[in-house]
C-alpha cells in the first residue's frame, strides 16, 4: 500500500461577523500572527439573532465569513482576543483541527 502525502496539523478559525466589523477582525488576525486569511461573503442563514435572507433590503447588515488556518498558538491568541471584537455585534466564532499539505503556508 502506498502512503499519501504527509500532512501537518493546524487549527482553522472561522469567524462570521457583520461586514462593518471585518476590518477589526482582520487587524486582530494579523496582529496575532496568522500568515493569511480568506474572506467570504455570506448569502443568508439563521441563528439565535434570527434569520438573514439571501436578498436583503439593505446591504448594511451583510455578513462575511473570515477563515484563518494557523498554528495552534496563533489560533489561541485569536480566540482569546476575539470576544472583544466579535462580541459587539452579530458574530460567531468556531475552531477546528485541520490537516494541511504545505505547512509553510500556515
Amino acid at each position: 500500500m502506498t502512503e499519501g502525502p504527509s500532512t501537518h496539523r493546524r487549527r482553522k478559525v472561522e469567524i462570521i461577523v457583520e461586514q462593518t466589523l471585518a476590518p477589526s477582525v482582520l487587524r486582530l488576525i494579523d496582529g496575532c500572527g496568522a500568515k493569511g486569511y480568506t474572506v467570504f461573503p455570506t448569502s443568508g442563514g439563521r441563528g439565535n439573532t434570527g434569520g438573514r435572507g439571501p436578498i436583503p433590503v439593505s446591504r448594511v447588515f451583510d455578513t462575511v465569513m473570515i477563515v484563518a488556518v494557523c498554528e495552534a498558538q496563533v489560533a489561541d491568541r485569536i480566540l482569546a482576543k476575539a470576544p472583544a471584537v466579535v462580541g459587539v455585534g452579530v458574530g460567531v466564532v468556531w475552531v477546528s483541527d485541520v490537516d494541511v499539505l504545505r505547512a509553510e503556508h500556515f
